[in-house]
Formats: structure tokens, sequence, C-alpha cells
């Protein structure tokens, strides 16, 4: 699987360039493949690519945008990066917040698990 989320992340960078909503689709996919492989270094960098990608061509509260907050803000956690992880975790429910209003299920899945974090690491500072 690696290898071909590889070259089609190639070919989205070199048809579409490496800034297209597409070839970010592709960054994050990557990313978290890399992350399930235990690759978290590679994951990590890959991550900030996407999410950088992403709040530049789809703004800070895109749903795609908030989706590299999360996967971001899960792998720093499991590095054992929690301030970082926590403000990240954050950002994703004040996000889906002001996407979704607060009584959302998508919300309250961010705000669940904010909870979860704060319960296993304390509150964020």
């Amino acid at each position: 699987a690696e290898g071909l989320y590889r070259r089609a992340l190639e070919g989205g960078e070199s048809q579409l360039g490496a800034q297209h909503p597409d070839t970010l689709v592709w960054v994050h996919n990557l990313a978290d493949l890399l992350y399930k492989q235990g690759k978290l270094e590679e994951a990590e960098e890959l991550f900030r690519r996407a999410l950088t990608g992403r709040e530049g061509q789809l703004g800070p509260v895109h749903p795609d945008t908030l989706g590299s907050v999360r996967g971001l803000a899960i792998l720093l956690e499991v590095k054992g990066s929690v301030a970082e992880a926590g403000q990240l975790y954050l950002r994703e429910l004040r996000g889906l917040e002001e996407l979704h209003g607060p009584e959302h299920e998508k919300t309250r899945a961010g705000r669940r698990n904010l909870e979860r974090f704060q319960r296993q690491h304390g509150p964020i500072d």
C-alpha cells in the first residue's frame, strides 16, 4: 500500500502541483499510513505538510484542514509532545464548533477527544 500511495502522491505533485487540494489528500493519507506503520518521523513531516497546505488552500476551518489537525494531534500525543498535541485537539474542537455548531455529532466527537486527552494528560495550558 505504501508504494501505491507514494506513486499516487508523485502523480498528484507532477500533474496538479504540490499544493493542490487533491495532492494534499494524498499527503495526508500517506502520513496516516506511515503513522499506522510506526514511521512516526516521516508521518509527522507529512502531516505538517498537509496541514500547512490545507490551511493555505482551504482555510483553517475546512473539514480537511481539521482532519489534518486531528491527525497531527494524535501522532504528537503518541510521540509524547503533549503540549502541542493538546493545543491541536483544542484547535480542532474550536474549528468544529465554528463549522458545525456546538451540538453536531462531529463537534461532540471532537469534545470527547479533548476530554479524553485532558483526563490522561491534564489541562491544556
